[in-house]
């Protein structure tokens, strides 16, 4: 049984094996020009490369994606987390998919192949064998998409009041909304690439045709945001009730470094209760022991020559 594990296992790994060098050698003609072109800027050519990785998994996953593809109200789900960690591509959903299928059926087979190895002659087959690697397996790209996306946001989320700020210096000195937030966006390239693509992306929209407040809105939709609903909130707010769009700028900027400055004095209020319990279960045993541990040794030596 374990040999026939073996050879499974072995055998899908030299076919992925196998496909990523052929694509590597052999990269298509497209991909490569795109390369060619955003090569002089490197989170642009991350973020070719990084699509590139996710068609090929989704390739390759593709027979087994299916598998772990739910109804239709979680793959919107789904999407929408993908989207908000910055995978919009068509692709996104067929590989996440793919990934966790083929975690959850490889990782057992290489948890039955390796304790063998490890336990020669010991009976290692067991359905906890079997099912905590597969859990492991289907639960892991869901953690790390969740992560992925509490990243971002926080990227996000640290970049909008320097944006902002940028958005009113540009707007006291005659530059329109729109312009403002291309400036910004092209300021925003190195310094936090994430938001600069986001602004990017909404001028492009607005450049397309879209009206503003819709482009706003889709601003608000790949991020999930809540910093960045406020701010959309009250750039339209401004625009229908024809106030000082860069008065509004400065206030909004100022009210989200407060909220900011805030929550992190929150989260250093509650440093205190949170190392009471680490500190009660592992030090005060040692601690303990340390100064109580010798009177016991002196008591017990005491005892036994009587």
């Amino acid at each position: 049984m374990s040999t026939w594990i073996v050879l499974i296992f072995f055998f899908i790994a030299a076919a992925l094996l196998a496909v990523w060098v052929f694509d590597a050698l052999f990269p298509d003609e497209a991909r490569r020009r795109l390369a060619d072109l955003v090569e002089s800027s490197p989170h642009a050519a991350r973020r070719v490369r990084r699509n590139h990785l996710i068609d090929v998994l989704a390739r390759v996953t593709e027979p087994i994606s299916k598998l772990a593809t739910p109804d239709k109200d979680s793959l919107d789900e789904i999407t929408l987390l993908l989207a908000h960690a910055g995978l919009r591509q068509k692709a996104a959903s067929a590989a996440y998919f793919g990934a966790k299928a083929a975690l959850t059926l490889l990782l057992p087979l290489i948890t039955l192949t390796v304790l063998p190895l490890l336990k020669p002659g010991q009976q290692t087959f067991s359905l906890v064998t079997v099912l905590v690697p597969a859990a492991i397996g289907y639960y892991l790209p869901t953690l790390l998409l969740r992560m992925a996306v509490k990243h971002r946001r926080q990227r996000i989320i640290d970049g909008m009041p320097d944006a902002i700020d940028l958005m009113t210096i540009c707007v006291e000195a005659g530059l329109s909304m729109d312009s403002a937030m291309t400036r910004v966006a092209e300021d925003f390239t190195i310094s936090n690439p994430v938001l600069g693509e986001e602004l990017k992306i909404i001028g492009m929209e607005t450049r397309a045709g879209l009206n503003r407040a819709l482009a706003l809105r889709n601003f608000y939709a790949r991020t999930g945001v809540d910093e960045v609903d406020s701010f959309v909130t009250m750039v339209m707010q401004a625009e229908r009730f024809g106030t000082s769009i860069a008065e509004a700028l400065r206030v909004h900027s100022d009210t989200m470094r407060t909220r900011r400055r805030q929550q992190v004095e929150e989260a250093a209020a509650k440093i205190g209760t949170k190392l009471l319990f680490p500190l009660i279960l592992c030090l005060f045993p040692g601690l303990i022991f340390v100064l109580v541990g010798p009177s016991v040794i002196q008591f017990v030596g005491l005892m036994s020559t009587k």
